[in-house]
């Protein structure tokens, strides 16, 4: 009866403790881009194809400042912008409730400009989407805020993580780059994104109490 009763704790003991799943999301290939004055909006993010990237310039002087390669994304931001920046963004799709993680490394690929007294700002937002396409802002986070005259293009690798419940109930999620200019004039800076991945916990299965019955 002891070896029982040991064995259905180990096996409860084992069902609070989720399988770790991460998913991907580096681009696969060049995305679509485009310019779009109005940037890329969450409802926007609803209508794409799971884990195809799009990105956007705010203006034809910003032309392809967003572009993608296998493995990375090139978010680029100069003195042309105004209000609203340049965008990268991609659904997907996560069938988890609990906490999740959304990790992504950056590096400062160049600038450009004479005095660089650009500031520009990075923001990556995490969103959740019911069924009906209405979006849920679930995590944000300004990861860079910085004059560019500061920025040392050979810097190690930053690592970003955001945290965020996901639900079950959500029909999808998406992620939203957006750089822009934050104050000054001239310059510029270009910033490299790659290892964009999201770790969750999946819900392990119950059947195993069954086998106690």
């Amino acid at each position: 009866m002891k070896k029982h009763i040991t064995v259905a704790a180990l096996l409860a003991a084992g069902c609070m403790f989720a399988n770790a799943d991460v998913i991907s999301l580096d681009p696969a290939g060049n995305g679509t881009t485009g310019e779009n004055a109005a940037g890329i909006l969450p409802s926007n993010v609803w209508g794409y194809a799971p884990n195809a990237w799009h990105g956007t310039w705010e203006n034809e002087h910003l032309e392809n400042q967003v572009s993608f390669s296998e493995g990375s994304l090139s978010l680029q931001i100069g003195a042309a912008s105004e209000d609203v920046g340049n965008f990268a963004a991609v659904k997907f799709d996560m069938n988890a409730t609990g906490e999740a993680t959304l990790t992504f490394d950056y590096e400062y690929a160049s600038t450009w400009g004479d005095s660089k007294n650009l500031v520009v700002n990075y923001v990556c937002t995490v969103y959740g989407f019911t069924e009906d396409g209405t979006s849920v802002q679930l995590a944000s986070e300004t990861f860079i805020d910085v004059t560019v005259s500061d920025i040392v293009v050979d810097q190690p690798v930053n690592n970003v993580s955001l945290s965020f419940a996901s639900d079950a109930s959500y029909a999808a999620y998406g992620v939203i780059f957006n750089a822009r200019e934050a104050g000054g004039s001239n310059g510029g800076v270009a910033v490299s994104i790659d290892n964009v991945q999201v770790s969750y916990s999946a819900i392990p299965e119950p059947s195993a109490f069954g086998l106690l019955a």
